[in-house]
């Protein structure tokens, strides 16, 4: 049968197609990679006249298929011996993982398809096959082409669970046009043409909305999405101008999420204008919120906090502290006492006078075992201060803590470093940490490697990643960690003399990694030391990595 040529940007995915070998491990031609299909489409080069002198016989590979069409009698060997149960499971991880192996490609239903035809009737006719489907940008051509494939790729699930993905993340550099970024390039809405049709069976999207789109969506009625679980939804106008036009009688009506009633997870990237709460959002069920690329004030971070309050469990904020009230949401009051008895897992984004905030004073977390605190402009003594009631408040569950510095220049320190007086009371307030990671402007020297070290601090800890002042702060790092670990096997140890450990010491863990960050000039003599140490035997069972800043 003569095999129809497809174009090649008519595939929804567009990475290159898996080379096909025969079974002594040899390439086929590529020709060999085209069938005659519908709903699989798949790249096929144009072939010269003088080109197909070098393509095989089919003599020449008797025990593969030459796939020149789809109702070749060839196979691979044992292919067909397969159950279908069996061959089932082996497809479904094959086309739904999310970090698939060189042999699982993202064509990897094309390449399914071209086994034989038990496998390619096998996929076409199984819906869990369906379930995840990802339209990836392409250009503003053949419109009902690209089309009937995402129809046809769609409906192949039938009712099955469906998880649809149109954009999973935003380029640093952007386009032109934010159609470039879109299945079918602006061509057609996609709202209109591929969410719609199957909302009612959307567990979980991921998308760009642009323009019309976006207020189309957020007006959508309520009960659009049923069994919606998760979204991951970018809203933007256009590019350059970001910012939707909306009423304030719009803004206090959208009704898209009002009854999803299995909604859980939202991160959401507000570039045009929108407002966290006037997205009406289920709050009372959401356990994992992120609107970590949207500034928001104080007030409005601690609106959200209140009302999910029963149920989050894992959040990302990003705020910015410039005064009081916020001109989009004026009515938002400023709750007190805000406890997050749920709460595990915190990411903070912050720009702006943290020293004047009010929020760490008013929001307890006292479950919260992983926190993360990133400081636009790096963190002062008094930035400390603001976020240590927070930190308390998690005193006895907070097992990680990371604190970072956002935009400051390597090897450069906009203010004076911080040393044992202003770090010692966040040390102090968290005795079960497991793991600490210091930004470039706090260091630790002095007092506070002597109690570390005999686990009047952090007695937990073990891995520690930090900045070191110079070569001989970064000596005394290290011989810190390894002064304390000769502390934990001394009281590890059965029937070791008590006299070696000095009073009221707590039961210390040994610290098994320690990264440490320093600058150039300094790497190789430092990286010198320790491995002298290493080899000596100093280190045994620790990773010490010395890094260069970035």
């Amino acid at each position: 049968m003569k095999t129809r040529h497809v174009p090649a940007d008519d595939a929804p995915q567009m990475a290159a197609p898996t080379q096909l070998m025969d079974c002594h491990g040899a390439r086929l031609p590529m020709a060999a990679w085209t069938y005659q299909d519908e709903v699989l489409p798949l790249r096929r080069p144009l072939l010269t006249h003088s080109q197909h002198r070098y393509l095989p016989k089919k003599s020449d590979v008797p025990q593969f298929s030459y796939l020149s069409s789809s109702t070749s009698s060839y196979a691979m060997p044992g292919t067909t011996n397969v159950s279908k149960e069996i061959l089932l499971r082996i497809l479904y991880h094959a086309v739904t993982d999310t970090s698939p192996p060189a042999a699982f490609p993202p064509t990897t239903r094309n390449s399914i398809g071209l086994v034989c035809k038990y496998w390619r009737r096998t996929l076409i006719n199984a819906p869990s096959l369906w379930q995840f489907i990802t339209l990836c940008p392409t250009n503003d051509q053949h419109r009902e082409r690209r089309l009937a494939v995402a129809y046809t790729w769609l409906r192949r699930g039938h009712g099955a669970p469906l998880y649809l993905d149109l954009c999973s993340g935003m380029p640093e550099h952007l386009p032109p046009r934010i159609e470039d970024l879109l299945y079918g390039g602006g061509a057609f809405s996609l709202l209109e043409k591929i969410i719609q049709p199957f909302a009612f069976r959307i567990v979980s999207l991921s998308c760009i909305l642009c323009k019309e789109d976006v207020g189309a969506f957020l007006a959508l009625p309520q009960g659009t999405f049923p069994v919606l679980e998760r979204v991951n939804i970018f809203f933007v106008n256009a590019i350059p101008d970001l910012r939707s036009q909306f009423t304030m009688e719009e803004r206090t009506s959208f009704t898209v999420f009002v009854d999803a009633q299995r909604l859980t997870s939202a991160r959401l990237h507000l570039f045009n204008d929108l407002h966290p709460l006037e997205l009406r959002l289920p709050w009372a069920q959401m356990m994992s919120l992120d609107f970590g690329s949207v500034a928001m004030s104080e007030e409005i971070c601690v609106g959200v906090l209140q009302r999910a309050a029963g149920s989050l469990v894992e959040g990302c904020f990003s705020m910015v502290f410039e005064g009081r009230g916020d001109p989009h949401f004026p009515h938002a009051p400023i709750p007190m006492d805000v406890s997050m008895r749920r709460l595990r897992r915190l990411r903070l984004f912050l720009g702006g006078e943290v020293a004047d905030a009010e929020f760490f004073q008013f929001v307890g977390i006292p479950m919260m075992k992983n926190l993360r605190v990133e400081k636009s402009g790096g963190f002062t003594g008094e930035d400390l201060n603001a976020i240590l009631p927070v930190i308390a408040s998690a005193s006895a569950s907070l097992e990680q803590l990371t604190l970072l510095d956002i935009d400051m220049p390597t090897n450069t320190h906009p203010h004076r470093p911080l040393f044992y007086s202003e770090i010692t009371s966040i040390l102090l307030a968290t005795p079960q940490l497991v793991y600490l990671h210091l930004p470039r402007s706090i260091f630790l020297d002095g007092d506070l490697l002597e109690d570390i070290a005999f686990g009047r601090v952090l007695p937990s800890l073990r891995a520690l990643d930090l900045a070191a002042a110079g070569v001989e702060n970064g000596n005394r790092l290290v011989e810190m960690v390894i002064r304390r670990n000769a502390q934990a096997d001394v009281q590890a140890t059965p029937g070791s003399s008590s006299s070696s450990v000095p009073e009221a010491t707590p039961r210390v863990m040994p610290i098994s990694f320690l990264r440490l960050e320093v600058a150039l000039v300094d790497r190789g003599i430092l990286q010198e030391w320790v491995e002298g140490l290493r080899s000596s035997g100093w280190l045994r069972d620790i990773t010490v990595d010395v890094s260069t800043e970035d």
